[in-house]
């Protein structure tokens, strides 16, 4: 059994074109196109309201940087503040996190092999690690303290950041690399299973103050990149059929 790699229909061992790409008829082609097209521009234009509400969000995030002092105290631990360098660094990237994402958009309408594309899952990397390091300072406190009530959100919080910085990788090779929709549909279910997650984290721990704050961002960005690839791939491969 393979798959195609251009619809991603499964292929018997025992026949060499694709059903759906070589063989289909007219009608069933002509189906697949407008539906390839229809998720394509619903999946472009739901996405972009979501990343204009988040940018006007993140660059509220950056203003609140000369208003409000307070903003370089934020650590779900409230044990130790935060050193103030970093924390700035750290807002600014997730504030221009969005627009970054708003840019991805209009990129990926263009092409979904542009280069310009790997500014996103760069970006969203270095915002991980920027998150861990601004929380170095009370990590080493709990550990030093020995508060082992605070070591399971340790866990979760430098797990979850692996996770999407794995996932930001799979990104960065599949727009290197002419990726197949297979590997955009497999990237969809990552992205998904991460976003779920911390949904779910969210609703059964909102009652856990010293919690909210690793939960209250989904990131919900993460599962619509990889919805963006595949429909793009999707609408692109089906104009070849």
């Amino acid at each position: 059994m393979r798959v195609c790699p251009k619809c991603g229909n499964r292929i018997e061992n025992n026949k060499e074109k694709c059903p759906v790409c070589e063989s289909s008829s007219e009608s069933v082609r002509r189906s697949y196109k407008h539906s390839s097209k229809t998720l394509y521009y619903v999946s472009i234009i739901l996405t972009s309201l979501y990343a204009v509400i988040c940018a006007v969000n993140g660059l509220v995030n950056i203003h609140d940087i000369k208003s409000n002092i307070n903003l370089f105290d934020d650590s779900y631990f409230g044990m130790v503040e935060n050193n103030h360098i970093l924390t700035v660094i750290y807002t600014v990237l997730a504030g221009l996190l969005p627009l970054i994402f708003v840019f991805f958009i209009g990129v990926i309408m263009v092409s979904e092999r542009s280069y310009l594309l790997i500014l996103f899952p760069v970006a969203g990397i270095l915002v991980e690690v920027a998150q861990i390091i601004k929380e170095y300072r009370n990590y080493l406190y709990v550990f030093r303290e020995k508060q082992s009530y605070f070591y399971g959100i340790i866990a979760m919080d430098i797990f979850s950041a692996l996770l999407v910085i794995a996932f930001f990788v799979m990104v960065i090779r599949m727009i290197l690399n002419d990726f197949t929709i297979s590997q955009s549909r497999m990237l969809v279910v990552f992205g998904f299973i991460l976003v779920a997650s911390r949904t779910l984290l969210k609703i059964n721990m909102a009652e856990e103050p010293e919690i909210l704050r690793f939960v209250s961002n989904t990131k919900a960005y993460i599962m619509l990149s990889a919805i963006l690839l595949n429909v793009r791939k999707r609408y692109s491969n089906s104009k070849k059929m």
